[in-house]
């Protein structure tokens, strides 16, 4: 199979939604704005955090509240000098959505948490362990999770569904981190 016909590949993977069999994104928005736009979503590798982060920065800014969203991760570094060109250049307006903030220091996360309280209107962080803000939710997986989301992938695909069985032990394969379950499934459909 091409990479441009394979179901699993990163655009398609990047344009599904998030799906919690808890929540939709809808009631986490209306809860983040309940919290005074000041929460974390907290979670594993993997888990939908990110692709959760994403919808809310566009849930905000259709309702026009200017969302900045900050990646840092190791390859996007998130230099001292950045942090503060950031933080003066700030909207007060503004939601800053962070994703990465594990990447930094306890220092620099502390001091740039504590800058952005004073200088935005609100602060949602991606972290994968607790945070010093309030928790929005926290995202897990399951093999049902992934079901759905395989099911999503491969709808109006002429390819044949894979069984149950190869879901949760792709699933349990990777501890329930769904990204590197999609990768897995990129490399399987790349073979047919």
């Amino acid at each position: 199979m091409k990479p441009c016909d394979n179901p699993f590949r990163s655009c398609r993977v990047d344009a599904v939604e998030f799906v919690s069999f808890d929540h939709t994104v809808e009631q986490l928005y209306e809860n983040f704005c309940r919290m005074d736009y000041k929460a974390a979503i907290v979670g594993q590798h993997g888990r939908g955090k990110s692709t959760l982060l994403r919808q809310i920065a566009q849930r905000l800014n259709s309702d026009s509240v200017p969302a900045r969203l900050i990646f840092i991760n190791d390859t996007v570094p998130f230099t001292s000098s950045m942090q503060k060109s950031f933080i003066r250049d700030i909207h007060p307006d503004s939601v800053v959505l962070v994703d990465g903030i594990d990447q930094l220091g306890w220092f620099r996360r502390h001091r740039l948490l504590r800058c952005l309280s004073k200088k935005c209107r609100g602060i949602l962080v991606v972290s994968h362990g607790r945070s010093k803000l309030p928790t929005l939710t926290e995202c897990t997986s399951s093999p049902e999770l992934l079901t759905q989301l395989v099911k999503t992938l491969l709808s109006h695909q002429s390819l044949p569904m894979i069984d149950n069985a190869m879901i949760k032990d792709i699933f349990q394969r990777h501890n329930g981190n769904i990204r590197n379950c999609l990768s897995e499934l990129y490399d399987y459909y790349a073979d047919k």
